[in-house]
């Protein structure tokens, strides 16, 4: 058996650290139970963490 071909494709859409932090906000302030800002806060460390400025 031999391969005839590869692909692959990436999501159009490129997404920033900052739009996630936007989107955790706007999402979570009103089901998340707690002190938002020190969600955001780790959310933020950990997507420093990874390395990654953009994620599609």
């Amino acid at each position: 058996m031999r391969l005839a071909a590869v692909a692959a494709a990436l999501p159009s859409r490129r997404v920033s650290n900052a739009d996630i932090l936007e989107m955790v906000r706007e999402h979570s302030a009103a089901v998340i139970e707690g002190d938002l800002d020190e969600a955001v806060k780790k959310v933020r460390f950990w997507l420093a963490y990874c390395g990654s400025e953009n994620r599609r």
